[in-house]
Order: structure tokens, then C-alpha cells, then sequence
């Protein structure tokens, strides 16, 4: 088993002319039509299956044929290798909140395995030569959005980047996202009023 292929291999079986294989991915909200294919000749017992999505879990089935029929299917569940998420989409700001802005984003089209997190980046240049910081947001509850509160400086660069369980030679963590400027104003409110106390104030006098 590898990020994008499964290798099969079973026990011939006695009298069978070929065989019939389908595999379907299991990780849809609704049911997919399976991809099949045949081996011919009763010593083809084995087969790679191509192309397939990282992090994927796939119900693969196999018929013995004679030519007049087939057998009753024996089937087994495998799950490709992780591989790092394709990046989060349309990182944008949906409303203002007091003191900042809710940010929301859209799930990588391929996660490749299980989301753990989201790293949002952001600092003052807009080339990321240097980050100033990074925000993690678990993602319980397919959680995709980020109430970012003030800011150290007036504008921001923002981007997002995915991660997930695979642990391979490059790392857990997408590509990042489209780069998002936030400007929070080059004016600031006023300082609070101090020395708050109470006067009396006394009554004048004429002579």
C-alpha cells in the first residue's frame, strides 16, 4: 500500500477462467458508482490498483468466473498511505467583531487523511519572508473559521495552512492558502480618562 495504490493478491481458485474486481472509496456522503475491471486466466491472482486518493479508505471486492458465472465475493477494506493536504481555500472575513474580524475558510478539496489542525499565519511583511506569529485552531467539529482580536501593528498579511496525521520526509502541513491583507486603521482610540475624583465645590462669598 502506497499514497495512491493497493496491490491485491489471493488464492487461485480451482476450474475459474479470470476474475472480476471493483473497488469504490468509502469516504462519501453518498454512494459512488465502483470501478471494475477483469483478470483473465485462472493464475492472475494479482493486481495493483493506480491512481487511487492518499489517506483514502476503499472496499475492494473479487469474483472467481468460469465463463458461466461467478462466485460470491470475497471482500476486504484498505486504507491508502496519509500524504500532506492540498491547501485550505478562500480564506476570507465574513464580519467585523469588536477589537477584529472573524476569519473563515474553506476544508482542503483532498485531505489526504485525518484534519488535526490549522495553522494561521500572519505578519507585516506580505512576501512571508519572516512570520510574526502563528494561531492553531483544532478542528473539532470541522471547525473553519477564527475570531482574530487586535493586532500589534495597523495592517496584517494572513494565510492558512492545513495539517493532518500524515507524517512524511516534507511534514504534516499543506501548502498555505490565498494571502489575506487586513488593514486595522493607522488610527488608534484615545487613552482612558485618569485622576477620576469627586469636587466639592464650595460656595463663594461676597464681603
Amino acid at each position: 500500500v502506497t499514497q495512491h495504490s493497493i496491490t491485491l493478491s489471493w488464492t487461485s481458485v480451482s476450474g475459474s477462467s479470470g476474475y472480476y474486481i471493483s473497488y469504490e472509496r468509502l469516504d462519501f456522503s453518498v454512494p459512488v458508482t465502483p470501478t471494475y475491471m477483469k483478470l483473465s486466466g485462472s493464475h492472475s491472482t494479482s493486481v495493483t490498483l493506480n491512481k487511487l486518493t492518499a489517506g483514502t479508505k476503499y472496499m475492494i471486492r473479487v469474483w472467481a468466473t468460469d465463463g458461466s458465472g461467478v462466485s460470491q465475493p470475497i471482500e476486504k477494506t484498505v486504507k491508502t498511505e496519509d500524504a500532506i493536504p492540498s491547501p485550505p481555500r478562500l480564506l476570507r472575513i465574513t464580519r467585523d467583531i469588536e477589537n477584529g474580524v472573524e476569519l473563515n475558510w474553506l476544508p482542503p478539496v483532498n485531505p489526504n487523511g485525518v484534519m488535526t489542525s490549522y495553522e494561521i499565519e500572519y505578519t507585516t511583511n506580505s512576501t512571508f519572508t519572516t512570520i510574526s506569529g502563528t494561531v492553531t485552531v483544532l478542528t473539532k467539529n470541522s471547525l473553519t473559521h477564527y475570531n482574530w482580536r487586535g493586532a500589534e501593528f495597523p495592517t496584517y498579511y494572513m494565510r492558512v495552512r492545513a495539517v493532518n496525521s500524515a507524517n512524511t520526509d516534507t511534514g504534516t502541513m499543506s501548502e498555505p492558502s490565498n494571502v489575506l491583507e487586513q488593514c486595522l486603521g493607522t488610527e488608534r482610540a484615545p487613552d482612558e480618562p485618569t485622576g477620576l475624583r469627586g469636587i466639592t465645590e464650595k460656595a463663594s462669598t461676597t464681603s
